[in-house]
């Protein structure tokens, strides 16, 4: 259990260096999509419905987290099979 405790801990540390470096934004990938969640000022509608972030974007000083894995999906989709899922 120490060991999920101290990598989110470690997560919330590389979250204010970002945010102090004034990096534009970054990447996520499991497990920390679930943790990120809490560490972001706000979430855009599908990062909160999902509970889970993927993309976080600084602007100014406030971390904004957002969730694409499904726009994401949907264009690999009509890449590959040329066709419009929605």
């Amino acid at each position: 259990m120490g060991g999920c405790a101290s990598a989110r801990k470690n997560l919330a540390e590389a979250f204010q260096i970002l945010r102090q470096q004034d990096f534009i934004g970054w990447n996520l990938t499991l497990p920390h999509k679930l943790a990120a969640v809490e560490l972001v000022d706000g979430l855009d509608p599908i990062a909160e419905r999902l509970r889970a972030v993927n993309t976080v974007v600084n602007l100014s000083g406030r971390l904004f987290g957002f969730n694409t894995d499904g726009r994401g999906l949907v264009a690999a989709l009509g890449e590959a099979f040329g066709c419009t899922v929605f």
